[in-house]
């Protein structure tokens, strides 16, 4: 659990200084990346934090043995997939991220579904209250 906590709280951190750097113009990004970032509204920005900030509260929840935890983190991959291929559909999401943001993109779905996964478990085991 401290790792699963350590992670959300690295990447929720890695995100919001992500954000800021792009936004603020001191990361360098390609055209494509540039495209993307013009074409997001601010419903999108309030999306992509409040998508994170679900995240973060069901790690602090599984920290704190929270059954609440488990539906959390199932709220968190369903909002991140939908909100990805509206994305998807909607701009250049696929040029900006690349092959290989793309790659990571299914990983961190599947590291989820494990932690998902993980917390169930620890439910139905009666560790989590």
């Amino acid at each position: 659990m401290w790792v699963i906590s350590a992670f959300y709280l690295l990447s929720t951190a890695w995100t919001l200084y992500s954000f800021a750097s792009m936004s603020g113009g001191s990361a360098e990004l390609t055209a494509a990346q540039q495209e993307y970032l013009d074409s997001l509204t601010q419903l999108d920005w309030v999306l992509s934090i409040s998508i994170g900030a679900v995240g973060l509260a069901a790690a602090v929840c599984l920290f704190l043995l929270r059954r609440v935890a488990v539906m959390l983190f199932a709220v968190a991959l369903a909002l991140n997939v939908t909100f990805t291929l509206v994305h998807v559909v909607r701009t250049n999401f696929v040029d900006a991220i690349g092959a290989a943001g793309g790659a990571g993109a299914l990983m961190a779905w599947a590291v989820l579904v494990v932690v998902i996964l993980y917390a169930r478990r620890l439910a139905r085991s009666g560790i989590l209250s």
